[in-house]
């Protein structure tokens, strides 16, 4: 009966420590899946503030040429705007989509920005500065929705990174009752050898 109790553990034991050895190896898949899809997050979430800086910048650049006239404002107002373009094309690109038309809206501001050189270019200094206060609340509205965007990203990536630690967490700890119960399952076996093997010595012991 105890030999039987024995192998019964042995099997348990082994069966145990296969499947928690099998679930350790899934929680370290998730751990590096949900480390992977929060850097995604972050990197979005980075973009569109690099995006938001540059836009900032070229509009300070702008109302300063508005202001004073000087062309030489002008390639440098160039450059951020670039810059901000490259950095919201590379968050929409990373996100698979552009459901909140940044893209479009960014574009449109740019073409905007262009009218306003336009009219300070051609002397309508009165022109230029009405079409560049007319500009500014809905710049600041399209400041506020990638503001908001960005917060959800940080939020969701945050909360990958949480999910990653518990993964992580939980794949040390079922690493190491695999591990015990993979100790168990070779003590049992050891301790089931050695009593057959007793067994064996005893049946070849001659009867008097």
């Amino acid at each position: 009966m105890n030999r039987k109790l024995t192998v019964t553990a042995v099997v348990l034991c082994s069966i145990l420590s296969v499947a928690l050895a099998a679930t350790a190896v899934w929680q370290n898949d998730v751990h590096g899946s949900r480390l992977d899809d929060a850097e995604s997050h972050a990197t979005i979430a980075a973009s569109i503030e690099s995006g938001e800086a540059e836009g900032a910048q070229a509009g300070a650049l702008l109302r300063e040429y508005v202001e004073t006239g000087d062309s030489a404002l002008l390639v440098e107002l160039q450059a951020h705007t670039d810059a901000g373009v490259r950095h919201l094309t590379a968050a929409v690109s990373a996100a698979g989509g552009d459901s909140n038309g940044f893209l479009d809206t960014g574009t449109q501001f740019v073409q905007t920005a262009g009218q306003v050189i336009a009219l300070r270019q051609g002397g309508d200094i009165a022109g230029a500065a009405a079409a560049l206060e007319a500009l500014a609340p809905q710049f600041e509205a399209f400041i506020a929705a990638q503001n908001q965007f960005t917060a959800a990203e940080q939020a969701e990536a945050a909360a990958l990174r949480s999910d990653a630690d518990t993964a992580e967490t939980n794949t040390l700890w079922l690493a190491v009752l695999s591990g015990a119960f993979g100790i168990c399952a070779l003590l049992a076996g050891v301790v089931t050898l050695r009593r057959g093997s007793a067994q064996r010595s005893l049946d070849t012991v001659p009867s008097v």
